[in-house]
């Protein structure tokens, strides 16, 4: 299967997908959320595959949703549309299969979810990660599970509201 904004490859034994927006800091659009589901799937049903590892292509991991398509959506659309955003969590959390995020630059909102939906993380001394949708005025509710289980539910509350972000070392 070929995609666009994810790019997939398998190397003795690990599946190892790259998220492939750097021009847009890796931002999820509504294809990202297509892509990356289907390529963890795709590792899912395949047996020489014993990993998957997901990062970023550019200069940071992840920043999140990309908040172009957030407007114009009636209720029932902005229902749908969200629910893509998160759906990784589901795919990952369903896996058989343990997932890595290799982190660098910032890991933010949909982005911070994604790493601590993984397995595993490895983060590059220097990363920011953090839950700033507060500081544009939405709240950015999808990663609060998962990083609830990693951090605590206090820190993941703090981080959600304050729009504050922690460094590599402190995560």
């Amino acid at each position: 299967m070929s995609f666009e904004t994810v790019l997939i490859e398998k190397k003795d034994r690990i599946g190892l997908i790259t998220l492939n927006r750097p021009q847009k800091f890796n931002t999820f659009n509504t294809k990202m959320a297509e892509e990356l589901n289907a390529a963890l799937q795709q590792f899912e049903k395949d047996g020489e595959v014993r990993v998957a590892i997901i990062k970023g292509a550019g200069k940071v991991f992840s920043t999140g949703i990309d908040v172009s398509e957030f407007h114009g959506k009636t209720s029932s659309e902005y229902h749908r549309w969200l629910t893509l955003m998160d759906q990784m969590h589901f795919t990952i959390a369903f896996m058989g299969k343990p997932v890595i995020a290799m982190v660098h630059g910032y890991a933010v909102a949909n982005g911070a979810g994604l790493v601590a939906a993984a397995g595993f993380a490895i983060v590059a001394e220097e990363t920011k990660i953090g839950t700033t949708a507060i500081n544009v005025g939405l709240l950015c509710t999808g990663p609060i599970i998962p990083m609830s289980y990693s951090l605590g539910k206090e820190k993941t509350m703090e981080m959600l509201l304050s729009g504050d972000m922690i460094d590599s070392k402190e995560a």
